[in-house]
């Protein structure tokens, strides 16, 4: 029962909770029947899993295991300043442990190093199903005792042997390993650039002639796009109205472009922006025949394109970095703070959002397992919601708005 128990939550806490298996110096994954040991970094802090099979291993080899994690902790170094490092020693038994064993683990139930360095002890009993309480940690663990609660109270039956970890690893890392593939993110410095030598142009133009004729000419104005002005469906993503208005969007565009790029790759990244800019200038057009103009609704792309990640990556993604599931919260701030505020074009916010999602479908991402037949879908989705759209546009306000 114990072996088919530590195969259960080996697997519960790769696939489940995005631990990975801890390597020796020649490379072996710490598997074996009386120690298996993972790692997880979860946004600023670094959690250690070891389990023990408590029965077998002697009383003085526990205490020099515990002592060297100690010292190891009390030498590890921070990397961030809200940083926790944390390791977690669960110990099996089959029955009531010993008690010297038990004297052991229970002084170092809830050990703090120091601040933010901690290491906690945690027994779980097969035969009455106990797990013993490791005292208030710094970082929730709330997951990993549910594993352990989980699996001693389910059906083991399937778990007499454990699945090759090279290939549990294979299936579960596409789906929660973020792999970065563009190193720089050049394509967001790009669009950074534009936006802000055009406005600068604008300025300089509006200081000079007295107006701004970069932004008449590329605002999206319905009753101008219907006489014919069709690029007024591209140029208002790279316009903006005032300074706020430009630092607002190019912050966004600064801190997630480089998230989303360094996932997607620049050339994809730049396709996504284009798309989401595009399909959020439509979606204005066919809601207000109002003026608009601004970079968020390709910048709300970027977070569109980034849910579909969320979706195909698991609820393991999110454990990996902060910023991404911040990504995603931004989309939806945005669109709630558009509804109960006027001024704010949130028609393109949403037509943006839809056009990120579907542009991400269509180039695909690292590790993603999105069929050509998915892809040709997104293609005809982009094409047909941007010919209704314009159709639509024309339909709704070529007879109702002069110019």
């Amino acid at each position: 029962m114990k072996n088919s128990y530590f195969n259960a939550v080996t697997c519960d806490l790769i696939e489940n909770e995005a631990f990975i298996p801890v390597k020796d110096s020649e490379g072996n994954f710490v598997i074996s029947e009386l120690v298996r040991a993972f790692s997880r970094s979860i946004s600023n802090s670094y959690c250690i899993f070891e389990l023990f099979d408590g029965d077998r291993l002697p009383a003085a080899w526990i205490e020099e295991r515990i002592g060297a994690n100690t010292r190891w902790l009390e030498q590890a170094g921070i990397s961030s300043p809200r940083g926790v490092l944390l390791i977690l020693e669960v110990f099996v038994f089959s029955g009531k442990p010993d008690i010297e064993k038990l004297e052991i683990i229970s002084r170092h139930q809830n050990t703090g190093i120091q601040d933010r360095k901690h290491m906690a002890c945690i027994m779980v009993t097969l035969e009455d199903g106990g797990i013993s309480r490791e005292g208030s940690l710094p970082v929730s663990i709330g997951g990993i005792k549910k594993i352990l609660r989980k699996r001693l109270q389910g059906d083991l039956s399937a778990f007499e042997t454990l699945p090759d970890i090279n290939t549990l690893l294979k299936q579960v890392n596409p789906e929660m390993e973020i792999g970065y593939v563009a190193r720089k993110p050049i394509g967001t410095y790009v669009f950074l650039g534009i936006n802000i030598a055009v406005w600068l142009l604008g300025q300089l133009l509006k200081m000079t002639m007295g107006t701004d004729y970069l932004t008449e000419w590329g605002i999206k104005f319905a009753p101008l796009i219907i006489q014919g002005q069709y690029w007024r469906l591209i140029t208002p993503m790279f316009l903006h109205a005032n300074a706020m208005h430009i630092f607002a969007n190019s912050y966004a565009l600064l801190i997630f472009g480089n998230i989303v790029e360094r996932e997607f790759g620049t050339k994809k990244f730049i396709l996504i922006y284009m798309i989401a800019g595009i399909m959020g200038n439509i979606a204005s057009f066919v809601f207000s025949s109002a003026a608009s103009l601004g970079a968020s609704g390709a910048v709300m792309g970027i977070g569109g394109a980034m849910i579909l990640v969320w979706r195909k990556r698991s609820r393991g993604y999110f454990k990996y970095s902060g910023q991404n599931f911040a990504l995603v919260v931004m989309v939806g701030i945005n669109i709630l703070y558009g509804f109960t505020n006027q001024g704010i074009d949130n028609y393109a916010h949403m037509g943006g959002v839809i056009g990120g999602y579907l542009s991400a479908y269509l180039t695909g991402f690292r590790g993603s397992s999105i069929k050509a037949g998915q892809r040709v879908a997104a293609v005809i989705g982009i094409l047909l919601l941007a010919a209704v759209g314009i159709a639509a546009g024309f339909v709704i306000w070529g007879g109702k708005v002069g110019y």
